[in-house]
């Protein structure tokens, strides 16, 4: 028989922490997120300072540093542009205005490193220049332009009180053509000058406005880092757009109109980890198309603008599909032990993603848990608690040969999860995409009487998973758009949960909250009940099969239920603390 590991949660605070297995890769990554960058000593680093530089200075030394990020893109264009393995240090408790862009690429193993020097804050970057100076367009009453840093593009135009400028777009038109069309709130940009042009209304300078770049910090080669810095106010914190192997780690993105990170349009082998991610107009962390990224011990929070009372640098953005982590046309993505709190959308949300992980997660309130939607992905050991706000895990296996990125892989399993405090249903199938979708060991709690514990259509493959209401019968299992009362009737019509259980599963909260209150009493029946995968073959013998502690699956008589798999002995080298806070 089983007993329930009783593990020390040392000085880390019990209601906001919780315990996982750190592996050696971890532990490395720990240690050296802690290490402010130290160049290469072959390697030129250069040097920025708000508060001490001047852009004639060389930019080499900490007593020569450059003093706007002009000089950061003019040196990328010249014919002594960044080298492999060079660093651009920015002065801690320094603010800049962005974007900061980086356009030559690192190597593999030598990157181009933009961090931080000195001691204090994270330098800040802006992306919504609140200084910048408007000056009047002779011959164009009520039309005023002003020149951003160099290489810069706008997309939105926003004044103080949250008044969106209407974008007038020049087409084919001369500029003076342009210009003679616009009309009162409208805004344009001239690439080829630089300029941006704002028609006020009342014919006078334009009040203060925030011109939001498209990104504050922008990568478009390959082999680029960013560490150690402070992204605020911009269309999108950091953006990466068809480059391979940049790194975004130890950095807070907050106050963002659209992602607070994105790595798009053909990125790969990225990694994005221990950021902190709040107040995004949309999704948090989002990749599109590209892949094999790895993103890990995040904390992502407030994506969703009006949702949760949020609102960005005062305006109050329409909900959109805001979500903790998106995921869009991607292939062999991992995503793990990140932490996702107060979104308006789901925690994950999948658009025909190809053998993605998303995997150790934890979840604290937003409006639904995870749609993985596309072929041969993997959801599992993730704690969702929904705190009454949305829908649980629906299951789509879903390809479309004109816009997935690669054949269809198979089937999509969902594993070992805890769905908690859920609102209108458990776990669900898409009607018309729920063949090759499997559901197995999974706790689903509702704490209401009002949600169904599963819709399921024909075409699912459900078992082993666990279910309770804790206010009295729940509400039952739906099939095929018919609710049935009893887990006995639901097997009877549907085929499936033959194995399943309704019993409380005795977590170790009454009340749980944060992960380690998802952990089971030694006398839980989600013990030893549960399904091997790999025994029964939906897993390839060579796959790692453990739970989220680490700990091997199966222990004692069998696999057990839920994100957890219980035993006598944890040896202290497979755990860590993480902090995390919902």
């Amino acid at each position: 028989m089983k007993m329930l590991v009783q593990h020390t949660l040392g000085d880390v605070p019990t209601g906001s922490g919780f315990v996982a297995r750190m592996t050696s890769k971890a532990l490395a990554l720990a240690a050296f997120c802690l290490i402010v960058h130290v160049p290469l000593l072959d390697a030129a680093t250069y040097y920025v300072s708000s508060s001490q530089g001047d852009d004639n200075n060389s930019g080499t030394s900490v007593d020569t540093p450059w003093k706007t990020f002009r000089n950061v893109y003019m040196k990328g264009i010249t014919a002594s542009k960044y080298a492999p393995g060079d660093s651009i240090l920015l002065k801690a408790g320094d603010a800049f205005n962005g974007p900061l862009k980086i356009i030559n690429p690192g190597a593999d193993g030598s990157p181009i490193t933009v961090g931080r020097y000195g001691t204090g804050p994270n330098p800040i970057i802006y992306g919504d220049h609140p200084s910048i100076l408007w000056s009047a367009l002779d011959g164009y009453p009520g039309i005023y332009s002003a020149t951003p840093v160099t290489g810069s593009s706008v997309v939105r135009v926003y004044d103080l009180n949250g008044r969106l400028y209407d974008q007038r777009s020049k087409g084919t038109d001369s500029i003076a053509t342009w210009l003679s069309k616009f009309m009162p709130n409208d805004w344009g940009f001239d690439a080829s000058t630089g300029l941006f042009y704002v028609c006020t209304p009342d014919g006078n300078a334009p009040p203060p406005l925030h011109l939001f770049e498209w990104a504050a910090v922008h990568a478009t080669q390959d082999y680029i880092t960013f560490e150690h810095l402070d992204v605020r106010s911009s269309n999108m914190g950091i953006a990466v757009t068809g480059a391979k192997g940049v790194v975004s780690r130890n950095n807070t993105v907050q106050d963002t109109l659209f992602m607070g990170i994105y790595y798009g349009s053909g990125a790969s082998f990225g990694e994005i980890a221990t950021n902190t991610v709040t107040r995004t107009g949309e999704t948090s962390i989002y990749l599109q198309t590209g892949g094999s990224h790895w993103v890990h011990h995040n904390t992502c929070s407030y994506a969703g603008g009006t949702s949760e009372g949020v609102t960005i640098l005062g305006i109050a953005l329409a909900p959109r599909e805001q979500c903790g982590i998106g995921l869009e046309r991607g292939t062999n993505n991992i995503v793990e032990y990140n932490s996702i709190s107060r979104v308006y959308g789901s925690f994950f949300d999948y658009w025909l993603e190809v053998r993605t992980a998303v995997r150790f997660n934890y979840g604290f309130r937003s409006g639904g848990a995870a749609y993985p939607h596309g072929t041969g992905l993997r959801l599992h050991n993730n704690f969702f608690n929904l705190d009454g706000q949305g829908p649980g895990i629906g299951g789509a296996h879903a390809y479309d040969s004109s816009k997935s990125p690669a054949p269809d892989a198979g089937e999509n399993l969902i594993y070992n999860n805890v769905v908690y405090n859920f609102k209108n249903y458990g776990l669900f199938s898409a009607t018309n995409a729920s063949s090759n979708v499997r559901f197995r060991n999974n706790i689903l709690v509702a704490t209401s009487s009002t949600p169904i514990l599963v819709v399921f259509s024909t075409g699912i493959d459900a078992d082993y998973n666990y279910y309770h209401c804790t206010v009295g019968p729940p509400r039952g299992w739906n099939w095929n758009g018919i609710t049935h009362t009893t887990l006995a009737a639901f097997r009877a019509a549907s085929g499936q949960e033959f194995n399943a259980i309704y019993a409380p599963p005795q977590f170790v909260s009454d009340n749980p909250i944060t992960a380690a209150d998802f952990m089971l009493k030694g006398n839980s029946p989600c013990i030893n009940a549960g399904q091997d995968l790999k025994a029964a073959g939906f897993l390839p013998p060579t796959q790692e099969y453990r739970d989220y502690l680490g700990i091997p699956i199966p222990q004692g008589l069998g696999a057990d239920i839920g994100p957890y798999e219980i035993r006598e002995v944890a040896p202290a080298s497979e755990l860590r603390i993480i902090d995390t806070k919902p």
